[in-house]
């Protein structure tokens, strides 16, 4: 790997040497970076050095020979241009399955590529989707679902128990953090909802909850009040006193 130097050195070709094993592709063009006022170095350098794993068609790097605050440095400038992300496909469980149940295992010699087929055809990229994370999905469970994703890829290569009793307890830790982020965003949402009742955003997240409380989709319109009335017994008196006057619940 060249990125345009002069000036040759055992740690340079030492570098050079690691990033060839490497996807890193250098965005150097030969530029100097580096002021020197070493006569034998042109006076100047390519000592600051930017890699990348996206193309550099994709990339407008660019270095400004111009010294700011005192520097040596110079100022370099990258722009990533527009490009497209790879596909995030999601498959949903239960539609996973419902597409499997029509399918005619007949042939046992297909059978791997039937379940293929009904992968490709309920499978969603979320890139293009426009899906939007949970109110209660955050960055630490995120942290703890990729690792538990990691733990069992590693435990699948390996086919070692501890690797596989590593996994299972990394994805214990994650469904036990996703189960406090949603009780702790149930609540806020409550005593949020408590101050104006009567709002589509209320009803919206009633129904939401009956949703998940009835599976088979029926709920009696008397229900509503009785509904309201455990959503306002979950809410402390001091938020209730709080509320304006004449609003009801």
């Amino acid at each position: 790997m060249n990125w345009g130097d002069s000036i040759i050195t055992p740690k340079g070709n030492a570098l050079s040497r690691e990033l060839s094993n490497t996807s890193l592709i250098c965005l150097n063009n030969g530029t100097k970076t580096h002021y020197c006022s070493n006569s034998n170095s042109n006076a100047g350098s390519v000592l600051d050095l930017t890699f990348s794993t996206i193309a550099p068609s994709n990339i407008n790097w660019q270095c400004q020979q111009v010294s700011i605050g005192g520097s040596r440095h110079y100022l370099i400038i990258i722009e990533i241009k527009q490009i497209q992300k790879l596909p995030n496909f999601f498959v949903p469980k239960r539609k996973f399955i419902e597409k499997l149940a029509t399918v005619e295992f007949s042939n046992l010699d297909n059978l791997q590529k039937d379940i293929q087929a009904a992968r490709n055809k309920v499978k969603i990229d979320l890139n293009k989707s426009g899906h939007k994370p949970k109110a209660w999905w955050n960055e630490e469970i995120n942290k703890l679902y990729r690792l538990q994703l990691a733990k069992r890829k590693k435990a699948n290569t390996t086919n070692a128990v501890v690797d596989f009793e590593i996994a299972l307890r990394a994805k214990e830790e994650w469904k036990q953090a996703v189960k406090e982020a949603k009780n702790k965003n149930y609540k806020e949402r409550i005593e949020e909802l408590n101050n104006c009742p009567n709002t589509k955003d209320a009803w919206r997240f009633i129904s939401n909850v009956k949703g998940n409380k009835h599976k088979n989709g029926d709920w009696a319109t008397e229900d509503n009040l009785e509904y309201l009335e455990m959503l306002k017994s979950q809410v402390t008196a001091a938020t209730i006193q709080a509320t304006q006057p004449g609003t009801t619940l």
